[in-house]
């Protein structure tokens, strides 16, 4: 087959070579593989060719628009780099190109080490369109025809996703208590859903509320929202687009919170509250208003449209279904916008490191997010349709599934199966429990005491899964494993004003915090174990809401430890703190020594352990702790047989810690002293077994 004739745009070694080759997207593969030898990567498939330095610079300077890319790119992004910097002009650049284990419409190109990634598209009636499936992102989301194309997604989703009907919830959907009836704008009334309508098709709503409501129901206004509906020109811009979608795609029903709960009802709160699971998980849709960052704003705004970086030709791969015009193939166009650009926005919006996506920073949306069946995701650059099967943008425009949500494992939809533990399907369930608490820690809460009822959904769909009690944000089953959290590396934490959970759980912080998972991969031994665990719940209709009390009795051996100061004097050095124990006669155990007999029966049990040990704790809250007077090391597991990971604590002053199971006298009474955790720590010892001298005895945390 015959090239097309060369544009002048287009130096003649590229078009004979990369261009003839079509970028190499219909070669083999990109992969890549690690050189143990050379310590480097080694990349295979792709088309891969070399040009000098100096040939390269000399054809961009006449004006090709490949070797412009290319300078653009590698040499303005990577100019310390001794690619560029440190060999002469005359030296060999080496390009590979291609799709990596992907299709199209991805394209990515190493140059010598440097990799970069581009998004690939073209327009539906450009010759490239068979070959090339990107298209441009979608800005006009509020347009009939682009809600059009979302409702034809959602019908493929429910009729072709096989995952996503076997994980759908058997039989007719069960309806919330009240649902909005959108199919007359001059009569939105709050319809409330009886026996004679116990199942039907609704979409809800996933938003942040930002902005006071004032139309909003109420006791007072609940027969007249019912009975004579409400106005739709008073109500909020989003609640209004969300009308809008609702309408457009064929469904009569709406359910939002603002409307379907009684706001100023406590008891009709709780009441919905505790089938908020049932609400997003049973709903036909769930429209994510990601892009609003108030109730007043709305999300149907046209955004701003994505102009290519770069337009190339494309000469198009033999079609054995068209003939050819003289055995001459033809040639398109394509556009190529770097990765980052795109992907690497969207990623940050969905972790909340840009104001655009406000769902991906608020904690009650994650669940909404993960329980829904589907949503409507109305991003701040393009329309995108979310199922667990996977995430596309409307209208083609490609998506990197890199920077997806995680989804849920099978076994957690599915109540009546239980999970084997330590099996593979255990391990995965566990796996994604951590990196979903990671996750909703870094979320905010307009309301701090809401840290667990706004998680309870998702507590509950995993406690069905993995046969355990809930126990404020742990698992009875894994408790000691569940204890070896700590904040995130270099992020700010505080503790909650006021009681929200024990010390030792997560829920009991504000800021983001992270699981020890190497439990999950390695063989594990344990060096305590869970004497009683108790929560006293608020209300017993929210089994896996907010608690009133929390308490915790480890047998552990317990090390009282001096800090080490560093060279400054100071103990602060890259927010953790080295620690010493105190040395004993002998390198055996000896008592704390006490004042008091009434001392002595709650510190009898600390020991001072030899000065070889030593630790590193990470505060929980690293401001409120770091001056502590006096802490004790409670060592938890052990991995690999040398890592030792345990908690730090110190002494529970007060009545504040215990919540509402404190009771006059009781540390007394118990004989046992009460610590709060603060920190989460690890034991530097080549013997771990040295520990396994010091006697284990009873403490109990709050």
């Amino acid at each position: 087959m015959q090239l097309p004739p060369r544009p002048r745009s287009i130096c003649s070694s590229a078009w004979q070579g990369v261009f003839a080759a079509h970028f190499g997207l219909f070669s083999e593969s990109l992969n890549r593989s690690w050189d143990s030898n050379t310590r480097k990567w080694v990349w295979t498939g792709g088309f891969e060719y070399s040009t000098s330095l100096a040939a390269m610079l000399k054809c961009a300077k006449k004006g090709c628009r490949w070797c412009r890319f290319l300078v653009y790119y590698f040499p303005s992004e990577f100019a310390r780099s001794s690619v560029f910097r440190r060999k002469s002009p005359l030296s060999r650049v080496n390009i590979r190109i291609g799709s990596p284990a992907r299709l199209p419409p991805y394209l990515t190109m190493i140059v010598n080490e440097c990799e970069r990634s581009f998004d690939i598209w073209t327009t539906e009636d450009n010759p490239a369109a068979i070959w090339i499936h990107g298209r441009l992102r979608i800005p006009h989301v509020g347009d009939p025809r682009v809600l059009a194309l979302a409702k034809a997604c959602i019908k493929q989703c429910v009729c072709d996703h096989e995952r996503c009907r076997m994980i759908a919830p058997p039989g007719p959907a069960s309806l919330p208590s009240r649902l909005i009836d959108c199919s007359n704008l001059f009569c939105l009334r709050i319809l409330e859903t009886d026996s004679t309508m116990c199942s039907g098709r609704y979409i809800a709503l996933s938003y942040v509320w930002g902005d006071d409501q004032p139309y909003r129901t109420t006791k007072d206004n609940l027969a007249s929202y019912t009975k004579h509906g409400v106005d739709y020109s008073t109500l909020s811009q989003t609640v209004r687009d969300a009308i809008r979608v609702t309408r457009a795609l064929g469904v009569q029903y709406l359910w939002l919170d603002s409307l379907c709960i009684i706001q100023d009802s406590q008891e009709d709160k709780h009441r919905e509250l505790a089938r908020m699971r049932d609400v997003y998980r049973h709903a036909y849709l769930t429209i994510d208003a990601a892009s609003a960052g108030s109730v007043n704003e709305g999300f149907l705004q046209d955004r701003r449209p994505l102009d290519p970086e770069h337009t190339l030709p494309f000469v198009c791969p033999r079609d054995s279904t068209r003939p050819l015009s003289e055995g001459i193939a033809p040639t398109g166009e394509i556009y190529l916008t770097h990765e980052a650009t795109m992907d690497l926005q969207t990623h940050a919006e969905m972790h909340g490191k840009l104001p655009q996506s406000y769902t991906a920073r608020r904690a009650w949306c994650l669940q909404e997010a993960l329980l829904s069946t589907r949503s409507l995701v109305f991003t701040s650059e393009t329309l995108q349709l979310r199922c667990h099967s996977q995430t596309q943008n409307v209208g083609g425009a490609s998506h990197n599934p890199e920077f997806d949500l995680p989804r849920l494992p099978d076994a957690v939809f599915h109540p009546d199966k239980r999970i084997t533990p330590g099996s593979d399907e255990w391990r995965y369930a566990r796996e994604s429990w951590c990196k979903i608490v990671e996750d909703y820690s870094s979320r905010s809460l307009s309301y701090p005491s809401d840290k667990l009822i706004a998680f309870a959904g998702l507590a509950e769909l995993y406690a069905c899964a993995l046969c355990s009690d809930y126990l404020a944000g742990l698992w009875r089953s894994t408790l000691l494993f569940d204890l070896l959290w700590q904040r995130r590396p270099g992020s700010s934490t505080l503790r909650c004003a006021g009681y929200r959970a024990p010390s030792w759980s997560w829920a009991c912080i504000d800021g983001p915090m992270t699981f020890f998972t190497h439990h999950l991969r390695t063989n594990t031994q344990a060096l305590a174990e869970v004497v009683e665990c108790e929560v006293t719940l608020q209300n017993e209709n929210l089994p896996y809401g907010p608690i009133d009390g929390g308490s915790l009795i480890l047998r552990a051996t317990c090390l009282r430890h001096r800090r080490r100061a560093g060279a400054d004097g100071s103990y602060r050095s890259f927010r953790q703190i080295a620690i010493v124990m105190e040395p004993s006669e002998g390198g055996r155990a000896q008592p704390t020594s006490v004042d008091s007999e009434s001392e002595a029966n709650l510190e009898s049990h600390v020991f001072y352990a030899p000065n070889e040990l030593s630790a590193t704790t990470h505060f929980d809250c690293e401001e409120e702790d770091i001056t502590l007077p006096e802490m004790w090391i409670v060592p938890l597991m052990v991995f690999d047989g040398w890592q030792v990971i345990g908690i730090a604590v110190t002494r529970a002053d007060g009545d504040a810690w215990r919540g509402a199971l404190a009771q006059p006298g009781d540390c007394a009474t118990r004989g046992r002293a009460v610590y709060r955790r603060v920190g989460f720590c690890g034991i530097q010892h080549p013997h771990y077994s040295v520990l396994n001298s010091y006697p284990r005895v009873e403490i109990e945390l709050v």
